[in-house]
């Protein structure tokens, strides 16, 4: 819950590489949605989409897109789904498309 926390995480994914990122993603995955809405957890998740390979991110996105309705119009968790959609792969992609058609109806609201 520290401000500089995610610098922390940021500085381990850059200089322990692959190997320290894997550890860390499960527990990630865990607490997907809690971190995706707090205001420096949304940045920890949205570093692991745009620098690890899509096949690494798969149960963090799963975890995402489970809780994507709300996650989509939450003010800092929006930037973890947006991230999703940029950076993650084709079926994480299409994972986002096919929520948002869902919940269409939701978001006119």
């Amino acid at each position: 819950d520290h401000k500089y926390g995610n610098h922390v995480v940021h500085r381990i994914s850059e200089y322990c590489g692959p190997a320290a990122v894997g550890l860390l993603l499960p527990e990630a995955a865990a607490a997907a949605a809690e971190l995706a809405q707090h205001p420096y957890g949304c940045r920890v998740l949205q570093h692991f989409i745009q620098r690890c390979p899509a096949p690494l991110t798969e149960e963090l996105v799963a975890a995402i897109l489970e809780d994507q309705p709300a996650l989509a119009s939450h003010p800092f968790a929006n930037y973890v789904v947006q991230c999703v959609v940029k950076h993650g792969g084709w079926e994480q992609r299409w994972g986002v498309a096919q929520a948002v058609c869902e919940h269409l109806e939701e978001y006119c609201d």
